[in-house]
């Protein structure tokens, strides 16, 4: 069983060290008709730009933490988690303190062209 920390914010300890964030501002579908709530691309204090994606599907909201393979640099970190761990971000499950936000951290989803995270909750009726 996974490790439960509480925190304030999912990606608060992320974004002290996040030097910029785009925003999308809009919820939208994306090609496979996937509903978007907020897409964030961070670009973190070494250089590295990650994204942070809140979609939701079939009574799931979930938060996708990625980056594209080519070209990122894991700073001697060894792998995509431990790396994003060294900038902030739990590998574990989080209780949202503010809200009673339950995230359960699911690990790396493998993609071909992405590093990839995933924290998921079931949403409340």
């Amino acid at each position: 069983m996974r490790e439960t920390i509480g925190v304030n914010g999912l990606f608060d300890d992320l974004f002290g060290n996040v030097t910029e964030i785009l925003t999308k501002r809009e919820a939208f579908r994306d090609e496979d008709g996937t509903l978007i709530l907020s897409l964030m691309n961070c670009t973190l204090d070494d250089g590295n730009v990650i994204e942070l994606c809140l979609w939701a599907d079939s009574g799931l909201s979930l938060w996708d933490v990625s980056a594209d393979k080519a070209g990122f640099d894991f700073h001697g970190s060894g792998s995509f988690e431990e790396y994003m761990k060294t900038k902030g971000l739990h590998a574990c499950n989080v209780i949202e303190e503010t809200d009673g936000i339950k995230w359960m951290y699911s690990g790396i989803i493998e993609k071909e062209n992405q590093h990839r995270l995933q924290y998921c909750c079931r949403d409340k009726d």
